[in-house]
C-alpha cells in the first residue's frame, strides 16, 4: 500500500515570411539602431564639456567638414543613418576637427579629449553589451535548432515505426505518464496515482512486500521529467534554530511546474499489505491481499493510518 500525500504548499510551427513581416523586422532594426545612438548623443550632451561642440559658430565655418552634436541629433530623428558606422564617423568627425582646427593645448582641445574619452568608454560598453547579445541570442537560436533537429529524428523514427506494436507501446506510455504529471502540477493526483499503481500492478503483490519508501521514491521519481524534479529537497522551516535542531524540513520529491508556478511537494508513506494483514491471519494468500488492497482503496489517510501495523526491527 502505497500513500502519496499532495502538499501543495508544441512545437512551434514554421510560416512563410511575409513582406508585412520583413517590412516590421526591418523598422524594428532601424529603431534599435537609432534607440543605441540616441542613448549615446545624450550621454554627450550632458557633459558640461560638450558645450563648444553641441552647435557650431558661423565664424568657425572655416571648417572644410563642419559637424556637431546637433546636427547628429537633426540626422537622428530624420533616419539618416543607416549603420552604426555612419553614426560614429560623425562623432569622430567631431574631435578630427577640434584637434585639426585649433591649436594643441589649448582649452577647447582639452574639452575635446575629455568628451571624446567620454564616448570611448560609452561607445565600448555598448558594443560590448550588443556583442553579448548577440551571442546570446545565437546561441539560443542554435539551441533551439538542435532541439528542433532532435525532435524532427524521433518524429521520423516514430513514423518509420508507427505499426511497430513495441514503439507504440512505448509512445502510449510516454502520453499517460505526460498526462499523470500535467495533471499532477494543476492539483490532481488521481491520474498519477493510477498510472503508478498500473505499473506496480505488473507485479504480484507477494513480490513487491519487500519494497521500501527509498525503492518507491526511486520508482516515483522515473515517472517525473528530470527537469522538474527535485528529490529531498531541504526546506527552511524555522530560520531562527540552528542546523539539526528543527531548522530544516525535508520534501521526500518537489515537483516543479512548468513556468515555475503550481509547484507541488509529494510525502511518501509505503505501507505494506503484509504489515497490516500479519495483524489479523497468520496465513495469507496473494487474494487476500488483493481483496485487502481493494478495501483500503476506499478508506481515507486518516483511517488507514489507524490500523494496526505489524513490522520487523533488529532493535
Amino acid at each position: 500500500m502505497l500513500l502519496i500525500r499532495n502538499l501543495v504548499p508544441t512545437i512551434a510551427s514554421c510560416s512563410k515570411v511575409s513582406a508585412k513581416d520583413f517590412s516590421k523586422t526591418s523598422q524594428q532594426k532601424d529603431i534599435e539602431l537609432i534607440n543605441f545612438c540616441y542613448d549615446i548623443l545624450h550621454e554627450l550632451e550632458n557633459k558640461t564639456c560638450a558645450l563648444p561642440f553641441k552647435c557650431i559658430k558661423k565664424k568657425d565655418m572655416i571648417i572644410k567638414h563642419p559637424m556637431d552634436l546637433s546636427t547628429i541629433n537633426l540626422k537622428l530623428k530624420n533616419n539618416q543613418y543607416k549603420s552604426l558606422e555612419g553614426f560614429e564617423k560623425d562623432i569622430r568627425l567631431i574631435f578630427h576637427n577640434c584637434y585639426t582646427y585649433n591649436e594643441a593645448g589649448s582649452e577647447i582641445c582639452y574639452l575635446g579629449e575629455v568628451l571624446e574619452s567620454v564616448f570611448n568608454k560609452k561607445w565600448i560598453e555598448k558594443i560590448t553589451h550588443q556583442v553579448k547579445q548577440r551571442d546570446e541570442l545565437k546561441r539560443v537560436r542554435d539551441d533551439a535548432d538542435i532541439e528542433s533537429e532532435h525532435w524532427k529524428k524521433q518524429c521520423q523514427i516514430l513514423e518509420e515505426n508507427k505499426n511497430n506494436v513495441v514503439y507504440r507501446q512505448f509512445v502510449d506510455n510516454a502520453f499517460l505518464i505526460a498526462s499523470a504529471y500535467e495533471s499532477l502540477i494543476e492539483g490532481n493526483i488521481i491520474p498519477f496515482i493510477k498510472t503508478l499503481k498500473t505499473f506496480l500492478l505488473t507485479r504480484s503483490r507477494m513480490s513487491l512486500s519487500s519494497t521500501n519508501e527509498p525503492v518507491i521514491q526511486a520508482i516515483i521519481e522515473n515517472f517525473l521529467p528530470l527537469k522538474y524534479c527535485i528529490p529531498e529537497l531541504a526546506l527552511v522551516i524555522n530560520g531562527k534554530k540552528p542546523k539539526g535542531s528543527g531548522r530544516f524540513g525535508f520534501s521526500d520529491i518537489f515537483v516543479l511546474g512548468k513556468t515555475g508556478v503550481n509547484n507541488i511537494s509529494l510525502e511518501l508513506k509505503c505501507i505494506s499489505l503484509i504489515g497490516l494483514i500479519e495483524n489479523q491471519v497468520n496465513n495469507f494468500n496473494a487474494n487476500e491481499l488483493e481483496i485487502l488492497d481493494k478495501m483500503l482503496e476506499k478508506e481515507d489517510e486518516e483511517s488507514l493510518l489507524k490500523r494496526t501495523y505489524v513490522y520487523w526491527s533488529n532493535r
